[in-house]
């Protein structure tokens, strides 16, 4: 099932109601990706490290600063939903 863009404005929503910054070209940071996806953000860092899920979006670096496609994420919790 596709995300709709209504979808992607309610999780927007909540990620800057609890004080994190979505970018314009739909970049979040690893704290906003972790609160979304209800880890920590150590577990998050881990998955880094080496540990990624199958499937899972690769972060990038930018400025030494660690981010991720709000869509991507969004598509891998779907895919994730999908398979149960």
């Amino acid at each position: 099932m596709a995300i709709s863009a209504a979808d992607i404005e309610i999780v927007v929503a909540r990620l800057r109601a609890s004080g994190h910054t979505v970018r314009p070209d739909g970049r979040i940071t690893s704290e906003a990706a972790a609160e979304l996806l209800g880890i920590s953000p150590k577990t998050l860092r881990n998955w880094r490290s080496g540990k990624l899920p199958p499937g899972f979006p690769q972060p990038f670096d930018i400025r030494r600063r660690v981010w991720y496609r709000l869509h991507e994420l969004l598509a891998w919790i779907e895919a994730q939903r999908d398979e149960k």
